[in-house]
Order: C-alpha cells, then structure tokens, then sequence
C-alpha cells in the first residue's frame, strides 16, 4: 500500500528528496538502503540507489517493494540478502506493458501486494492507470484504465480500459471484503476514493464526486467532498474501514465500506486541530491496533492509536533533514 508499511514494530518510509529508505523503530530512524542522493543503482544496502521514492510495501517475508517514482522503475529490497534489485520498468518514462525489461511507467508513487504476494498493483500516476506487476517474472498490464484520465465507473460487462481515473496516487488491497479481493485507491484529482473488484474486473466509486468537485464533508457517497487524497489504508475486522488521507484538507477520513456496489460512509478522523499539515501516507499495523501517518507538512511521523484515539509522535522534531538516531530529522516522509 501507499503509505508507510508496518511489519510488527518496523515501520518503513521513503525518504522523497533524499533519496534514501528509511526504518523505525520505536521512534529510532536508521537508513540502511539509499545513497542519500537521487540516482539509480541496483546493489547492497548503501551502495543501491533511488529517486523520489514514494510507496512501499512489505511481504509477509520482510522484502520491501517500493514505487521508484522518478526511476520510472518497482524496486525490492530482499529482507535476508540485503540487495536492492529492479522488479520491472525500464527507467524511461512511458506506457507501455509486456516484459520487465520492456515495460514503462509514468511516475508509479504506490505499491500494493496481492492477497498470495504474486502480483503487486500500481498506481501509474501520470497515465492515470492501475497496473498489474507479476513479482515472479516482471510482466506489468493495465488493469484500470487506458491512458487517459477522466471519471468513469464500469461493471463486468465492460473492460477495465474503459475505467477512468485521474492521477491516481495511491492503492490499499483487502482480501477479505464481501466479493473477495478488492484494491481501494485514492483517486487524487477526481476527489474520490474508487475500488477494483479483482474477480470481475468492475471499477466503482466508494465516494466522492469527481473532478473539480472537492471540499470538507463528510457524508455518503458521492455527498462527501475531499481535496486532494493522497494516502491510503485498509483496516478489516468485522467490516472493513479504509483511512484516506485527505492531504489539502489537512485530515484523516474514516470511510466505513458497505458492501459492493454500495456507497461509503465518510466521517473525519483526525484534522489540523489534532496537529495535522499534510498527511501524505499512511499504513495500519499487522495487529490492528494502530496507525501510523507520514506527515510532509511538519514533517513527522505520528503513532495514531486507534482503541483510544491517542495521538503521539513518534518519528521527526518538525524540521527538515537527514539525521538517523532517536526522533531524528526527516526530509520528506512518504511511504
């Protein structure tokens, strides 16, 4: 998922301008991948590089798979070996599917992984498309949309090329929703969060309204209003919720997902009177307990407990910068 991810107590997050990626845990941040410069190198730990990375996502086996925006390239880092490899884009900016070395990207800012971890869906900001990476052999596919953007739902009767989605930034996977696998994304510049029925192919809208239509209102479907989600995360208990982060409204939102083909419920969560700027990505712990929000305004990383509503800082000290160790400073979180 875009979005920091969270494998028990270690949190993972792109550091955008510098280049780098980062872990913390329990508030200590260290920079074990990344030249700390923008680049592009396949290798051990340090000596690999990056650019602009945004999204990641962590196997059940530890690997972290990372949207390398800039490298135009979905990058893994091996948990056990320690080497930075590429997964598949050629590094030129492009649409184009078919093979890991053929296949292009167009600025990718989010990962999410299949519910068996063999396919990662990514979100193609700048061709305004979802697309389908196969891990084992690299083949990348559309599975939303065609290349153009615009706002447009369709059912199992009708291709996902004829979906429309307007730079979409970020896409959260739960496998457990009433129709079996579905991918939500934050469908950035449409102001609405979408789903992906995985089984039929259908694309719906959860809630929103669609381009030019934004705002602070919480509401049912296409009555809410947000302004620029960025984020995104997926809880699932009894039923499940997906946590948007609503950048430009300087907020959390709570979307309670009803059942397919139903309209989502949209309350906030957290706002800038709680102390947020611009909640840019987001993850919810393995164990349901929390979430932690990567924050490019101040920039921090808050711990937000969600039993009892406690809201700390665990990551930053509200200035800009590249410094490991206890609170540390932060460039850019993203993650």
């Amino acid at each position: 998922m875009y979005a920091a991810a969270v494998v028990a107590t270690l949190f993972c997050v792109a550091l955008k301008p510098l280049a780098s990626y980062a872990q913390l845990l329990e508030g200590l941040i260290t920079s074990p991948y990344g030249a700390h410069v923008p680049g592009f190198a396949d290798g051990y730990k340090n000596r690999s590089a990056f650019s602009m990375p945004h999204g990641l996502a962590v196997a059940r086996n530890n690997d972290v798979y990372i949207a390398d925006t800039s490298n135009q390239r979905i990058r893994k880092l091996d948990y056990f070996s320690g080497m930075a490899s590429t997964v598949a884009g050629t590094g030129d900016s492009g649409y184009v599917d078919g093979p890991a070395e053929v296949a292009m990207f167009r600025n990718p800012t989010s990962v999410c992984l299949s519910a068996d971890e063999s396919v990662l869906y990514v979100t193609d900001r700048y061709t305004h498309t979802l697309r389908r990476v196969v891990i084992a052999t690299g083949e990348v596919s559309t599975v939303v949309g065609n290349g153009t953007r615009g706002f447009q739902d369709v059912n199992a009767t009708v291709p996902g090329a004829e979906a429309r989605l307007y730079s979409p930034f970020a896409a959260a996977l739960d496998p457990l929703t009433d129709v079996g696998e579905v991918v939500f994304l934050a469908d950035t510049y449409n102001h609405a969060v979408r789903a992906l029925r995985i089984d039929t192919g259908e694309v719906m809208t959860v809630a929103g309204a669609g381009p030019r239509v934004s705002g602070l209102v919480d509401g049912v479907g296409a009555e809410a209003r947000f302004r620029y989600p960025l984020g995104i995360a997926v809880f699932t208990s009894n039923q499940t919720v997906v946590y948007v982060c609503d950048s430009h409204n300087r907020a959390v939102r709570h979307v309670l997902y009803k059942g397919w083909g139903e309209v989502g419920v949209v309350t906030t969560l957290l706002s800038e009177a709680d102390g947020l700027s611009r909640p840019v990505g987001m993850a919810v712990t393995s164990d349901s307990r929390a979430m932690y929000i990567a924050d490019d305004g101040d920039p921090f990383i808050y711990k937000f407990e969600l039993a009892t509503g406690n809201l700390t800082v665990v990551a930053g000290n509200g200035e800009r910068g590249d410094v490991d160790g206890v609170g540390g400073q932060l460039g850019s979180p993203w993650g």
